[in-house]
């Protein structure tokens, strides 16, 4: 079995269950907003740990001319806020070496 490691306490690799949940993409800041305290609050009532996942920058999109998130500073600095006030680990997709 691969070794385990911890993210801010969330353990991957030992075989016990957690979730990465969250928005496919940061369409706005209030939306981020209520889906992560509704995922913070149903988790915790639960006792099952979770990585909040959204991503700043959704490429994928069916459409060329569809909105792709907030970018990379905007984004961030919204994933970072959740983070911290709600003190849960933030992931995001990162596309480029850039980024």
């Amino acid at each position: 079995m691969p070794e385990s490691f911890s993210i801010q306490g969330v353990t991957v690799g030992d075989g016990s269950l957690f979730f990465i949940l969250g928005p496919r993409a940061l369409e706005n800041e209030e939306f981020a907003w209520r889906m992560a305290r509704s995922l913070h609050e149903h988790c915790s009532r639960l006792g099952v740990p979770f990585l909040f996942k959204a991503s700043y920058d959704k490429a994928n999109r069916t459409s060329v001319s569809s909105f792709r998130g907030p970018g990379v500073k905007e984004g961030c600095r919204i994933l970072g806020e959740i983070g911290r006030e709600l003190k849960i680990p933030v992931t995001t997709d990162v596309h480029t070496e850039e980024q």
